[in-house]
């Protein structure tokens, strides 16, 4: 299979296989516009900011609770 002939953010080239019968990977589609008719939602945030879940949001919030609240314990002995 090809590689992909997307772009990452830092502007190298991405590293991994093209679908087939493309010549962009899954996180890329985006910039292919007219080739594949992919795009949309996703294009104002981003190829990889569009395959964010909420599951990973709320991941992310109840770690840096945790992080917080253990921090807040040891400092203030609390618990």
């Amino acid at each position: 299979m090809a590689r992909c002939s997307g772009t990452t953010r830092s502007g190298t080239r991405c590293k991994r296989e093209a679908l087939e019968g493309s010549t962009y990977c899954t996180l890329h589609q985006d910039q292919a516009g007219d080739e594949t008719g992919a795009g949309g939602e996703g294009d104002a945030a981003g190829p990889h900011e569009s395959y964010r879940s909420p599951a990973s949001d709320a991941a992310i919030v109840l770690g840096v609770a945790a992080v917080t609240w253990a921090v807040l314990r040891r400092f203030f002995r609390i618990f």
